[in-house]
């Protein structure tokens, strides 16, 4: 009879203590410059690094970014979203920030379209109904013109 308590009292354990999914927070595709290890005088590497960065982002009018959900266990380690999992992507402000969900279904486009600050949600519902969601701010800064000489004057003189 004891036996059969240990085990019974273990299969609960390891229920208890299963990574499963929950929260989930919004990141942005951002470009990383990496220093060259092998010249240190070359500040960076021009192309860069694409990564998705968590939290919020800043872009300029006109430019656009992806977003993407990245879920998290109870002990906040990274974890895979369920496959089968439906996701869905909102924005406060479409007139400072669009968003569209991409053809993946998974990742969505964010478009800055005018100054100001927006708010982005993404959403994922798993294919057991439990849903989760973030919202992070995207700024969005004018694009700054740059002076174009347009006409030259020429004096002549003695």
């Amino acid at each position: 009879m004891e036996d059969f308590a240990f085990e019974e009292e273990n299969a609960v354990m390891r229920h208890h203590h299963r990574k499963r999914l929950a929260s989930v927070k919004l990141s942005f595709l951002t470009r990383t410059y990496l220093q060259h290890r092998f010249w240190p005088t070359w500040p960076f590497n021009e192309r860069g690094i694409m990564t998705f960065v968590l939290g919020g982002t800043s872009l300029v009018a006109g430019q656009t970014t992806t977003a993407e959900l990245q879920g998290f266990d109870q002990n906040g380690s990274p974890i895979a979203i369920p496959a089968g999992s439906t996701y869905a992507y909102s924005t406060d402000n479409s007139a400072v920030a669009a968003v569209t969900l991409n053809a993946d279904g998974i990742t969505a486009t964010v478009t800055a379209d005018a100054a100001g600050t927006a708010n982005i949600t993404g959403t994922v519902t798993t294919p057991d109904g439990k849903t989760f969601s973030d919202t992070q701010a995207v700024t969005v800064t004018p694009v700054v013109p740059v002076p174009v000489l347009s006409s030259v004057k020429l004096a002549f003189g003695s």
